[in-house]
């Protein structure tokens, strides 16, 4: 991308990459600005300006073998000393100190270092870094390069997650992107993609649960109680379907009902992703506003802890596949043991999403829409509970048609809660947040 708009400009100005590059730099990358400098000014004001007339430029050798540098003032060999156009000499030695300090103490300003004389404006060339720096300290100015062009290009972003140094581009209208390597993010702000919720909402509900933070942690804690023999009981995989291992009772993680009770074939629903104001017992509204945040910040929560355990998955779902490959016949191929890497995967971006509907939830003020809301969101969290148990069953045990069929389910779930909001389900103020306070 950087090549490609020097190139460009370089049609434009008729100048060689290297001086087009710099002038770029000083312009922020906006061609449109250099351009009309250019037109403006002329070639020689322009690169005069700027600094740079002295690239056309080649230093005059002085006469003899040696001559003094004017930062250590040694006498040296002229064969040990180089200067840029503007003629000011200095050694080798003095010459790599220079640079190496100006890319250690300067970080993305290094590309804009300027000759080491006192009040000149001379440009240093990439060139000069790789002539006198090793190659570890070559590349961490070509990264402060790169660096600056992508911070100034509205339209690019680094990806975010650890070890990963790739670039994505977007278009104005986009929010949440995928880098290749697996990593969505929010294009606005850079932090973890948080759809169906603005960056400003994201930000308020972090701030809101901030400050509530103590009695949030003090209620909801790591381990709970079993509704039937109340022995505490830790949760320690991802899927909120429970099973006491002392009276077998089997329940929902997140509202502690019987499990029987969160499908249709029981005429029930997925009771625990609705807010029962009347579940409240407390008449004061400042108890019944911080009970009416727990309800939400325990199950963004939830599906938050969740998504860590969903994450760790990812290696072990690699295993697992090794190991289905290993066991299947000699025609088993490497493809048809990928179901198994696409559902649980599936299931971490579903966390993801359900994370943030309950901010979305917390928001949302009118209550026709809110219930429109929550029966898209009811549908997504049973089929990500159900994949995410179709999916950690041990390998005897597992059904690749029924993760297949499941993992398509799901999605579908998925993109129609997604769908649905951004159709206009509901307008949400970023406001909202700070009128519940």
């Amino acid at each position: 991308m950087m090549e490609a708009a020097i190139s460009k400009i370089a049609g434009i100005i008729e100048l060689p990459d290297q001086l087009c590059l710099q002038l770029l730099r000083e312009f922020r990358w906006n061609q449109e600005r250099l351009t009309d400098k250019y037109l403006d000014l002329g070639k020689k004001k322009i690169l005069v300006e700027y600094g740079l007339d002295t690239m056309l430029e080649s230093p005059t050798v002085p006469n003899g073998t040696i001559l003094e540098c004017k930062i250590c003032r040694d006498d040296v060999k002229i064969k040990s000393s180089f200067a840029l156009g503007c003629n000011h000499w200095f050694c080798n030695t003095c010459w790599t100190t220079y640079l190496k300090d100006k890319v250690d103490s300067t970080g993305t300003r290094c590309i804009m270092a300027t000759c080491p004389m006192y009040d000149c404006h001379a440009r240093l060339p990439s060139s000069v870094f790789t002539k006198f720096l090793p190659r570890q300290l070559v590349d961490k100015a070509n990264r402060a390069s790169i660096n600056s062009f992508v911070s100034e290009n509205k339209n690019l972003r680094f990806c975010p997650a650890p070890r990963c140094s790739k670039v994505l581009s977007a278009n104005g209208q986009a929010r949440t992107v995928r880098c290749l390597c697996g990593q969505s993010f929010c294009f606005r702000c850079n932090e973890e993609a948080h759809e169906p919720v603005t960056c400003e909402q994201v930000t308020l509900w972090q701030a809101k649960c901030e400050k509530e933070s103590e009695t949030a942690q003090w209620i909801i804690s790591n381990t709970k109680k079993c509704p039937k023999c109340l022995v505490r009981i830790e949760k320690n995989q991802g899927c909120n379907h429970m099973s006491c291992q002392f009276c077998k009772y089997e329940f929902c993680w997140v509202c502690m009902g019987a499990w029987s009770d969160h499908g249709n074939h029981t005429g029930g629903f997925y009771k625990c992703n609705k807010y029962d104001p009347h579940k409240s017992k407390s008449t004061d509204d400042s108890k019944a506003e911080l009970d009416r945040f727990l309800h939400y910040y325990q199950r963004y929560h939830n599906h938050d802890q969740a998504r860590k355990f969903a994450k760790a998955q990812i290696e072990s779902a690699e295993k697992r596949m090794a190991e289905l490959h290993k066991k299947g016949e000699n025609n088993t191929r490497w493809q048809n043991v990928q179901f198994l890497r696409k559902s649980t995967l599936l299931v971490l971006e579903c966390r993801r999403v359900l994370k943030y509907t309950y901010v979305f939830g917390y928001v949302c003020t009118d209550k026709r829409e809110r219930e429109l809301f929550e029966f898209l969101q009811e549908d997504l969290e049973k089929a990500t509970e159900r994949l995410s148990e179709l999916s950690e069953q041990p390998l005897e045990f597992l059904k690749r048609q029924q993760v297949v069929d499941y993992t398509m389910f799901t999605e579908k779930f998925l993109n129609n809660l997604l769908n649905g909001l951004k159709d206009g389900l509901t307008v949400v103020s970023p406001k909202s947040v700070h009128g519940h306070d």
